[in-house]
Order: C-alpha cells, then structure tokens, then sequence
C-alpha cells in the first residue's frame, strides 16, 4: 500500500515500480509479480533491478531457463555487479550447473581479495551450490555486518533451500524474525 502511494506520488521511480513486484515476489504472487515486472521492462529494458526480481521471480515459478536467461541479461546490463552475479550462481547451483556457479563464485572470492563482497551475496551462491552450512555462515556474518537483506530472510523464498535447517531457524529467532 505504501509502496503504491510512493509509485504515485514519484511516478519516475524506477525503484518504487520494481519494489512493488519485489512485494509481489515475497507474497509468492509470482504471476501478479511476473505481470507488474514485464510490463515495467517494457517500458525501461535496462533497469537491472527488475531482471534481478523477475529472474527470482521466474525461478520459483519453475521457469530456471528463463530465470537464468533474466540474470545472465541482469549481469550483462550491470557490467557484472555482485548481487546479479550472486543471483547468477544461485540459479546455476539450483540448475545443477555446478561448473558455471563455481565459476561465478571463484569470481566473487577474487573480488573478496580486491575489495568489499556482501557476505550475504556469497550466502546466496553457497546456498545456491547446496553449501548449507557455508551459506548458514555467510549469512551469521552478514548479519553481524548489519546488512539489511537479512530482514527478509524470513520470507524471501529463495532461502527455502535452507530453511528447515535448525541453524538457520536459530539465525532467524536470534534476529528476532520467527521461527
């Protein structure tokens, strides 16, 4: 509701419109997110944003082509920014393309070794290559770091790989978000 009030009130805001099919996707309205992101990308083809959602969004409708094709596209477009190339490798690990997620997550180690990486993008890719404990480990650090996509760990569906583990509902009561 906010969201559509801010939309409104910035008609321009590339990131309001794509925040409201991110709200979509974590109500896994996955058609009414596919729909509202589509029709954002047609009008703004290059805004990574909505590829990032809309690959998420196509991975959980089953749809792991199309999700990699949206990422691939996403990290093109981003000139290779860590978070698509995080999303990447998630959906490569989840595709049992193992070598191409490796390789991702070989790349974002060399850039831990340059400079910043978010411990919660390499919690993605581990989680992604069914690392549990090694993305469970990312995601304690990342949480300690403050970085604020740890609030939605207790609904964004890609962490559902994950999430009946007892270390992983542990990090969840510790952040106060259930469990």
């Amino acid at each position: 509701e906010h969201l559509t009030t801010a939309s409104e009130l910035d008609p321009m805001s590339l990131a309001l419109k794509a925040g409201l099919g991110w709200v979509h996707y974590l109500a896994r309205s996955y058609e009414d997110a596919e729909a509202h992101l589509r029709a954002m990308l047609s009008d703004h083809p290059d805004f990574v944003m909505a590829h990032d959602i809309l690959g998420q969004t196509l991975l959980q409708m089953g749809r792991t082509d199309d999700a990699i094709a949206e990422l691939e596209q996403s990290v093109e477009l981003s000139e290779r920014r860590t978070l698509s190339l995080s999303l990447l490798a998630y959906m490569y690990g989840m595709d049992q393309q193992g070598g191409q997620a490796f390789m991702l997550r070989n790349e974002l180690e060399g850039r831990q070794a340059m400079g910043y990486v978010s411990t919660y993008d390499m919690a993605l890719v581990q989680c992604g290559l069914g690392n549990d404990a090694d993305a469970i480990g990312y995601l304690q650090r990342a949480a300690e770091q403050r970085n604020p996509w740890v609030l939605f760990l207790g609904i964004d569906p890609m962490w559902d790989p994950i999430r009946e583990s007892p270390d992983f509902k542990e990090l969840l009561r510790e952040l106060g978000l259930g469990a």
